[in-house]
């Protein structure tokens, strides 16, 4: 993933943050959105390449 210009991958925080927004009723699509995807990076090509996985796991 370095080589696409993401430093690292969701680390386990990442994961249990939009689980717990998942919990309090916020769409899963949303959660992953606002816990993982801005936390990764703020290069907005790259966000869209994540939100995209990200849709497909939710769909």
């Amino acid at each position: 993933m370095e080589e696409h210009g993401l430093q690292e991958g969701a680390s386990t925080r990442l994961l249990i943050y939009a689980g717990r927004l998942m919990s309090e009723g916020i769409p899963p699509r949303r959660a992953s959105q606002v816990a993982i995807v801005w936390t990764l990076t703020d290069d907005p090509e790259l966000q869209r390449s994540i939100e995209e996985v990200s849709s497909s796991i939710f769909e």
